[in-house]
């Protein structure tokens, strides 16, 4: 009997890389998905049989082709900024279309056979209607989802995920999160600058937790298939508190002293960096048995030890 086969959308990025990863260590049938060309991400034994696929999924044809014989997706599609940021402008139609306009096809995408698609979306523990539209793309979308899994087209299953950060799975993965980029900023020996005064506390999860819930998603999605369900460590902490912590670890491997930690305005006053976000429904736990692994402090730790490593090779002695 033919395995099942899982379609990552968006193996390119930290979170993709890592379900990918997690996928390959167990047997089945995997395609990675991804602009760029991705490498099956090291020290996986080779359980699962991983085909990778290069393709800009907004091209004619192309998601269709990346979902032809898919019995699961994990959608981890989203429209960045050229630099990275999340803070999309809502009056961008690319952006649109990779956020809302991508999903909507995925729902939609034939499938031969039985049972209908498995679909584990990415949301954002940040989704609402009055938040940012990020914030909003992200609501949209799961509610898309919710409809079509109501309706018997797919089994859709989206996870809420808090602030992800940690090192990418693959050497080909790309990493924006705000941990990373506050990381390089302190290798490069510039300030940290905080839209607050460091007391918004936030759900900060490491990536391969967060990548083991979205497995987790998939392996139970019966029983979770028509609800969105909010992910995390379960205990915000300060944003300041994780800025300084960055610094100081930053600091051991500079042999300098800490970058000074700023405050200053926010750009926008609403921004969703001024609320504080977390995960306290313990519900998910309770039917797929997934816990956080990594403590906060071991998982910047180790993303700092990562990001510090080539900063080390370019640096001359």
């Amino acid at each position: 009997m033919t395995p099942p086969l899982v379609a990552v959308l968006g193996a390119g990025g930290l979170l993709g890389s890592a379900v990918t990863a997690l996928l390959a260590r167990r047997p089945g049938r995997v395609r990675a998905v991804a602009r760029r060309p991705v490498a099956v991400p090291p020290g996986a034994p080779g359980l699962a049989d991983v085909e990778t696929l290069t393709a800009d999924l907004t091209e004619p044809g192309a998601l269709r082709a990346a979902l032809t014989g898919a019995d699961a997706v994990v959608y981890l599609l989203t429209h960045r900024t050229a630099e990275g940021s999340w803070r999309v402008d809502p009056h961008d139609a690319h952006a649109r279309h990779v956020n809302l306009g991508l999903l909507a096809d995925t729902l939609s995408a034939p499938r031969c056979g039985a049972p209908r698609r498995t679909v584990v979306f990415a949301s954002s523990l940040g989704a609402r209607p009055d938040g940012t539209a990020y914030e909003r793309y992200k609501l949209a979308a799961e509610d898309a989802l919710l409809r079509a899994s109501g309706e018997g087209i797919v089994s859709g299953v989206p996870v809420r995920l808090p602030t992800v950060f940690g090192p990418p799975a693959a050497p080909s993965a790309v990493d924006h999160g705000v941990v990373s980029a506050m990381a390089r900023r302190a290798l490069a020996g510039k300030p940290l600058t905080l839209w607050h005064d460091g007391t918004v506390r936030r759900d900060f999860l490491y990536a391969e937790d967060a990548a083991r819930a979205l497995v987790a998603a998939l392996d139970h999605a019966p029983r979770l298939a028509g609800r969105a369900w909010p992910v995390g460590s379960g205990t915000p902490t300060e944003v300041g508190a994780v800025f300084a912590t960055v610094a100081d670890l930053v600091a051991r491997h500079t042999g300098t002293a800490p970058v000074p930690v700023h405050t200053a305005a926010p750009a926008d006053p609403a921004a969703a960096d001024l609320r504080d976000v977390t995960a306290p429904d313990p519900r998910f736990r309770t039917i797929t048995g997934w816990r956080p692994r990594v403590p906060l402090h071991t998982a910047l730790e180790q993303t700092v030890a990562a990001l510090a490593a080539p900063h080390h090779e370019r640096t001359p002695q």
